[in-house]
């Protein structure tokens, strides 16, 4: 096997370089491979289509994304997808930034016991709930 995992489709924010980099925290099972779920490139833009792809996933995950100034961040998750109107999320969850430079954090850090805060929201039939009490932003 070789030093970064095989992605199963190419992958525009996806780099060797940015794959070297989340290889660390990617569980034992993704270090294989990764099978693209959906693509807005190949599946379409909409929110449908996202929840149509992933939607009773069982993880883990790894979610990317991007915006027009160039910056990409994204989420690596165990937690299955769920139509859900509540926050969901799990403890071993990692939020991070690709671009501009590279940063990392676990949802529950290693040395503080207890659950996660929620950080995850999908939901495609009611509206936005107000935000947890800690929202991240760019860096």
């Amino acid at each position: 096997a070789g030093l970064l995992p095989v992605l199963s489709a190419p992958s525009g924010l996806l780099s060797p370089e940015a794959l070297y980099l989340l290889a660390p925290w990617l569980p034992g099972a993704a270090r294989g491979g990764l099978e693209r779920l959906y693509s807005s490139r190949s599946d379409g833009h909409s929110f449908n289509r996202l929840c149509h792809h992933v939607v009773g996933y069982r993880g883990p995950t790894l979610l990317l994304f991007s915006d027009t100034l160039g910056r990409a961040a994204g989420l690596l998750s165990r937690a299955d997808w769920r139509d859900s109107g509540a926050f969901q999320g799990d403890a071993d969850a990692v939020i991070f930034t690709l671009a501009p430079r590279f940063s990392a954090v676990r949802a529950r850090p290693q040395d503080r016991p207890g659950p996660a805060p929620p950080w995850a929201y999908l939901c495609s039939t009611g509206p936005l709930p107000p935000p947890p009490p800690a929202v991240g932003r760019w860096p």
